[in-house]
């Protein structure tokens, strides 16, 4: 599709194959998912295209940061314009756009996981600034741009407020179903760092148990629990969901789970109301196991708490 944006640069083509298959790798990883204007298209082309020169310029295979090659960089540049350019059959722009369209609904939804598995696990969860959200930053310089701490501000005010409501399934369901925008993943990020301040002395120093899964799903899950003689913290997320059949814009949540059980051993099948700190719903009998189904019903994942008796 854009073998005629190449130019030859001292007789060789201009990117080289192995800069070009960078980019595609670099574009399918970082494409927006609100870079549908030209506007905001023509912005990240800009960010892209320096990422790509400091790139090529640190392999120093056709040009350094010395010895800079300026007929090649040329063409580098030029190639990554043309490529992004709305243009009317731009036949790479439409491909780009479907197959990132895929990546970044799965990409949202892995790190609504690693947002929960990052921040229940023992230890001290480490958070780069601006990362409460889906960041899509490339190298530097691009990766030290300002933080936009009012849009975080405002998604943390968000947050608050629904906290505090008394039914959070309206607003979580828009929030998941718009996962890529970040919301749902702060909203996450939020979540489970209001348990650890709760459950602060727990984690100085708790035991962790990997809990068994059963059932048709088993390997789609990952749970484990953090817990002492009092105090106890269940992690449940979903994994390796671009194989579980479903389609883009279907969350993993309800009736797909099938007949997935978390099974509780027997040191947390005590006297308790497991309250999940993410949708709010709580949860009494646990002796045996939880079905996923329930314990995902309305959101991918789940960070149950609890105090025994």
């Amino acid at each position: 599709m854009n073998r005629r944006l190449k130019r030859t640069v001292d007789g060789a083509p201009a990117p080289s194959r192995n800069d070009e298959y960078l980019l595609y790798q670099t574009l399918v990883g970082s494409l927006p998912a609100d870079a549908g204007t030209p506007e905001a298209l023509a912005a990240y082309a800009q960010r892209v295209e320096q990422a790509m020169l400091k790139s090529a310029r640190e392999s120093k295979a056709r040009t350094s940061w010395i010895n800079r090659d300026e007929g090649y960089e040329a063409a580098l540049s030029s190639f990554v314009t043309a490529a992004l350019e709305p243009r009317d059959g731009n036949l790479f722009l439409a491909d780009l756009r479907d197959t990132a369209g895929m990546l970044t609904w799965f990409g949202a939804l892995n790190g609504l996981t690693l947002a929960l598995v990052k921040g229940l696990s023992p230890g001290v969860p480490d958070y780069y600034q601006g990362h409460e959200t889906i960041e899509l930053s490339l190298v530097d310089p691009d990766n030290r741009r300002p933080v936009d701490y009012a849009r975080r501000r405002t998604l943390l005010a968000q947050a608050q407020r629904l906290a505090a409501a008394p039914d959070r399934r309206p607003v979580l369901q828009e929030w998941l179903m718009h996962a890529p925008d970040g919301r749902a993943k702060l909203w996450v990020t939020w979540s489970v760092l209001r348990i650890r301040h709760a459950m602060e002395s727990l984690y100085r120093n708790p035991t962790y148990t990997g809990l068994e899964v059963r059932g048709a799903r088993a390997n789609h899950l990952v749970a484990f629990a953090v817990h002492d003689e009092r105090r106890c913290v269940v992690a449940v997320a979903p994994r390796l969901m671009a194989s579980m059949g479903l389609a883009v814009g279907a969350p993993p949540t309800g009736g797909c789970w099938d007949d997935t059980t978390v099974v509780w051993p027997a040191t947390l099948a005590r006297p308790a109301t497991w309250v999940d700190g993410v949708t709010g719903r709580r949860y009494t009998d646990t002796a045996v196991g939880c079905p996923v189904s329930e314990l995902l019903r309305d959101f991918p994942v789940a960070a149950l708490s609890a105090t025994f008796a």
